[in-house]
This record gives structure tokens, C-alpha cells and sequence, in this order.
């Protein structure tokens, strides 16, 4: 409670040092100013300068001033941009590009998403041909193929007859998965291994014997008995 006191006095929140001449009162402080009537009083703002950079907020406070900063900027006068980089958030070696509140990464191929978290799906592509069968790598796929075909993409037949399968020059064609021999004359069987037996079907008449030959060729050989007379 303050007591009634005989010297008239002026209470102030704020120590002004008062400039007679002009009439103005810088605030730094508190207490008051006893014995005196001050015709205006005005305090120094701070903020007037703009000292907060960036669209920062200034608030005057006594002999000082107090920056609210938007958000990606910091320091007392808001002039430092934050690098939302340094914390690393792009994975798989991407690249950080550090904005105003905010970042982009520029991925590695094979890799998306903001932070390059996702490994693209190659397979998402159905690379594989021919019913091949598609692993996802890194940046690439592996194509496991069905039988009979070969590549990368499994998309080369498998030549089946470059290892000659054929014998008795027989004739061979190319499939899928596989070879079929035509034989020549003569012969069978999946790789014209066997030599048909013409005689087997006894094509010699009068008693004629069969000699099978090969490349489908029979003889008949018949036996001549001489008779001969005794007188």
C-alpha cells in the first residue's frame, strides 16, 4: 500500500531517462520519477527497424525486442535457415535438397517416394517372356525361365537340335522344350537310332532268305541245288 506523500510523483512501469530538450523518455528499466510532471513520455520501439528477417513476427519488449520466427527459420533475428537436411532423411544414398521448411530427395535409380523409402518394382513391368518367372533386385530383375528358353528376358528359344541329336542322318526339328527327329529311310526311334528290320514282314517268297540291309533295303538271296544224275 503506498502511503499519501507530499512531493507529487509520477509511478512509471519503467527507469525513463528523460531528454528535457525534447521531451521523450527512454524506457529501460523500473521505478519512478519523483518531484516531476513530464509533459509527454514516449518509449524507443525496437521493433520499428524491422529486425526480424523472413516474415518473423517482432515483439518490443524493454530495450530489446523478441523475434517469432515462421516455421524453417530460427535465430534471434529469425536469419538462419534451418537444414532440414541435416538430419539425413533421404535413404538409399539420395540426394538432400534443403528449402524453406521443407526438403526434396532426388532418389537413385531403382528407388521413390519422398524419401526414397520404396525400391521400385521392376517385375511391375512383366519383363520376363515365355512364362519366365520375375525376381525383383535392387535397381534390376532376374528372369528365371521356363524350359527351352534363355536370356535375360528368357525371350531366345533354346535350339535343341545344335547338339545333334539325330543319328543315322536323320532330319532334326526344333520345338519348344524339345527336338523331334525325322529318320531317313531305314530307321526309328527318337533319335533314329534303330535300323528297322525289313525281313521281319518276310517279303522273300519261295523260300528266299531276307538279308536286311541298311537305309531300308532287304535282299533275297535264293538257294540253288544242283541234282545230279547217277547212271
Amino acid at each position: 500500500m503506498w502511503q499519501k506523500d507530499p512531493i507529487p510523483y509520477i509511478i512509471v512501469t519503467r527507469q525513463l531517462h528523460f531528454l528535457a530538450s525534447t521531451g521523450i523518455a527512454r524506457a529501460n528499466g523500473y521505478g519512478y520519477i519523483a518531484g516531476q510532471r513530464l509533459a509527454s513520455i514516449n518509449t524507443i520501439d525496437e521493433c520499428a527497424s524491422n529486425p526480424c528477417m523472413h516474415d518473423g513476427s517482432c515483439v518490443d519488449l524493454v530495450n530489446s525486442y523478441n523475434c517469432t520466427c515462421v516455421s524453417g527459420f530460427t535465430g534471434h533475428s529469425c536469419q538462419i535457415d534451418i537444414d532440414e537436411c541435416s538430419s539425413s532423411p533421404c535413404h538409399h544414398n539420395g540426394q538432400c535438397v534443403d528449402l524453406v521448411d521443407d526438403y526434396i530427395c532426388r532418389c537413385q535409380t531403382g528407388f521413390s517416394g519422398d524419401n526414397c523409402q520404396v525400391d521400385t518394382n521392376e517385375c511391375g513391368i512383366n519383363p520376363c517372356l515365355h512364362g519366365g518367372s520375375c525376381r525383383d533386385m535392387i535397381n534390376s530383375y532376374v528372369c528365371d525361365c521356363e524350359n527351352g528358353y534363355t536370356g535375360d528376358r528368357c525371350q531366345t528359344d533354346v535350339d535343341e537340335c545344335s547338339s545333334n541329336p539325330c543319328s543315322n542322318n536323320g532330319t532334326c526339328v526344333d520345338m519348344i522344350s524339345g527336338w523331334d527327329c525325322v529318320c531317313s529311310h531305314g530307321c526309328t526311334g527318337n533319335h533314329c537310332e534303330t535300323d528297322i528290320d525289313e525281313c521281319e514282314s518276310n517279303p522273300c517268297q519261295n523260300n528266299g532268305t531276307c538279308v536286311d540291309l541298311p537305309d531300308g533295303y532287304h535282299l533275297c538271296v535264293r538257294m540253288m541245288h544242283q541234282v545230279a544224275n547217277v547212271n
